[in-house]
């Protein structure tokens, strides 16, 4: 290794090693015969801040999991991932939660590994007088193609434990059963925290480092590529990107760019009142199921759709021309809105507060927008 962070790369490797040896991932024995081990190689890694600064040095040993033969070196791989992550940012404003996060160091060597899954030892880290013995692996290291669901697994087996209910509609968000609000978000290795309570906070965070290796990151400042900053004074949260703006504006060579109003679209395809109403009908099922099953009931979810057509077809008993082709499951918005528990709402396309997101649009009109949805600009981003 012939690199200027040679000494960094080089202290990562041990301290990845030392923390195989300490969670007894494998044990060296002979090969059985007719069984091929799969090959390992070590991942360099620089991990940075939400301003793109170098943070640590990474380096992970990974199991080349591309040979291994589904049926006798793996079988189930699934594993969800959280999606509705600005919801529980959302929810957290609106209900006065705090936000903290945690990653869990090493965590996919957490999983238990239920296949006979043999590796070569690490390249550097070769046990001497033993060069003939391969790793025959007892917990799920990366690059497995189990490695993922193998994790997820143990994380929501200890999470329930907790005392912790999983939602049915992300199976990546979960709230606590008893006592008061507190809501996890997952995202492989990263957990995202919402409580009202400092103290149930650091309970929370305690009974997770009982369990697993975790790094405790404060507050909610880094997810997802996503920088974060909340304001406690007036319970405002801000949310970019500017490091990943940054890069996209350096790989084009933007560097130097002036900004200019967002260019009109010569041409936008308009939505049928078809497929705003599947949308909708489909966005009211799945706020309504995740508010739910979150512990948060409003007297009724508000739904602005500026398609009158769409509107009429919710409102109309009757099956309109248009809707016949649309599947029976869709019409299911009709009896939540005869029962309350959603409302519809019309809004003028030029207060569609969305519009900015999915349309090229006149700056006046993009900046009007803007300011209805409350969007200011956070001078500590720049």
């Amino acid at each position: 290794m012939s690199t200027p962070e040679k000494d960094h790369w080089i202290n990562a490797m041990t301290k990845e090693k030392e923390s195989l040896d300490t969670n007894c991932v494998w044990n060296l024995v002979e090969l059985p015969e007719g069984r091929k081990p799969v090959g390992s190689k070590w991942v360099f890694k620089t991990k940075t801040n939400a301003d793109g600064k170098i943070e640590r040095y990474k380096a992970r040993l990974v199991a080349q999991g591309f040979s291994q033969k589904f049926g006798s070196d793996y079988d189930e791989t699934f594993c969800p991932v959280v999606r509705p992550v600005r919801t529980l940012i959302v929810m957290s404003v609106q209900y006065g939660l705090q936000l903290h996060q945690v990653d869990v160091t090493t965590a996919f060597l957490n999983g238990e590994l239920k296949e006979e899954v043999y590796m070569r030892q690490p390249e550097g880290f070769v046990t001497p007088g033993k060069e003939h013995l391969v790793c025959k692996l007892k917990k799920s290291i990366y690059g497995l193609k189990q490695s993922p669901r193998c994790w997820n697994t143990a994380l929501d087996s200890h999470l329930k434990k907790m005392g912790f209910v999983q939602a049915g509609s992300d199976p990546c968000i979960y709230r606590a059963a008893s006592g008061e609000s507190f809501l996890l978000g997952v995202y492989v290795d990263d957990i995202a925290l919402a409580s009202k309570s400092s103290a149930r906070l650091e309970e929370v965070k305690r009974a997770l480092a009982k369990k697993f290796d975790i790094k405790d990151m404060g507050k909610l400042h880094h997810f997802l590529g996503m920088k974060i900053v909340q304001d406690k004074a007036t319970g405002k949260v801000w949310i970019g990107q500017p490091a990943y703006t940054e890069s996209l504006l350096q790989k084009f060579d933007m560097e130097t760019a002036k900004a200019v109003a967002t260019p009109v679209e010569t041409c936008v395809a308009l939505s049928t009142a078809e497929a705003e109403y599947v949308v909708l009908a489909s966005a009211a099922v799945w706020m309504g199921q995740l508010t739910t099953e979150l512990g948060i009931q409003p007297e009724a979810i508000t739904i602005f759709e500026d398609n009158q057509s769409a509107i009429s077809m919710t409102k109309n008993p009757q099956f309109h021309g248009r809707a016949k082709h649309i599947d029976l499951k869709y019409h299911f918005v009709r009896d939540q809105m005869s029962e309350g528990t959603v409302k519809l709402e019309y809004c003028p396309s030029k207060e569609m507060i969305a519009d900015m997101l999915t349309k090229g649009l006149p700056k006046d009109q993009f900046v009007k927008l803007r300011q209805l949805a409350g969007l200011e600009q956070f001078s500590g981003c720049e």
